[in-house]
């Protein structure tokens, strides 16, 4: 995944982040969450 990617997510309120100072973290299992809530599901023919 992309930095870009992430601080667009970060930006529109999407994944949730830890800011320390100027250092931000996110949890890996938000991430994840975040991840599967993109998931498309194949098309069958």
């Amino acid at each position: 995944m992309s930095i870009r990617k992430l601080d667009q997510a970060k930006a529109n309120g999407e994944i949730a982040f830890i800011q320390i100072g100027r250092s931000i973290r996110f949890s890996e299992t938000d991430i994840q969450n975040w991840m599967y809530r993109q998931r498309v599901e194949a098309r069958r023919n």
